[in-house]
């Protein structure tokens, strides 16, 4: 496994922590590998940043609600062939069911991230919603 890697896997359990500890178990870490031998990977993660409340939420919710994230993710597909298929003058019913069914999967994750009870920093469901919408389209997803 090269650095990268290892440094990619080990990101992904700290970016699981609540954003309160997050610095914590980032520093905790790097010494431990460090003391390990494993100084480019400890230097590696001693460079990540506390991720926001609202990349968190999202982080949090797509790890435990995989199955709708793919879902959201073959509507951003969805809607993204529609939108072509539109351009090319096939019609726009199909643009508007997409767009429908894009927004109800956004809707139900975003509700799930804002609404988690151990959520105790403040975070605004608008800005919830506007990550799963743009990483939705985006080819580099969550």
């Amino acid at each position: 496994m090269t650095v990268e890697d290892e440094a990619r896997v080990r990101a992904k359990e700290l970016y699981g922590l609540a954003p309160e500890g997050f610095i914590e178990g980032r520093d905790a870490l790097a010494v431990q590998l460090a003391d390990e031998g494993e100084h480019q990977v400890a230097a590696a993660i001693k460079k990540l940043r506390k991720p926001t409340v609202v990349a968190w939420a999202v982080n949090t919710a797509s790890r435990e609600r995989p199955a709708d994230v793919a879902a959201l993710l073959r509507a951003g597909d969805d809607l993204r062939q529609a939108q072509v298929a539109a351009i090319s003058g096939k019609g726009s019913d199909d643009l508007r069911t997409a767009t429908q069914a894009r927004r109800t999967k956004v809707a139900a994750l975003a509700d799930y991230a804002w609404l988690r009870p151990s959520l105790t920093l403040p975070f605004s469901q608008k800005n919830c919603m506007a990550t799963l919408f743009k990483h939705s389209l985006s080819r580099h997803r969550f």
